[in-house]
């Protein structure tokens, strides 16, 4: 458990990130590990 302080500035800096980005879906150019256990 990170705190509620903690999680408050990661939610926070998410909603900014969100609204920067205006929709644009962002991809890794290279398999992540979870998408290579996943293909396994």
């Amino acid at each position: 458990d990170v705190g509620s302080e903690v999680a408050a500035r990661v939610d926070a800096e998410a909603e900014r990130l969100t609204e920067w980005l205006g929709g644009v879906r962002v991809l890794p150019s290279f398999p992540t590990p979870l998408q290579r256990e996943l293909a396994r």
